[in-house]
């Protein structure tokens, strides 16, 4: 993504949210980030900054 790895902290995520990448020689494609929809409930959704 082109960030230093101390931007890893930007990201919010959610208690037991899912999160997919695969991973190629020359890239990389984002399927799911965070994703609480298999949750029914409340999630918390931690501290922003």
């Amino acid at each position: 993504m082109g960030m230093p790895l101390e931007g890893n902290w930007s990201f919010v995520f959610g208690n037991c949210g899912l999160t997919t990448v695969d991973t190629y020689h020359d890239n990389a494609i984002l399927h799911q980030f965070n994703d609480t929809s298999h949750i029914n409930g409340t999630v918390h959704h931690g501290l922003a900054g």
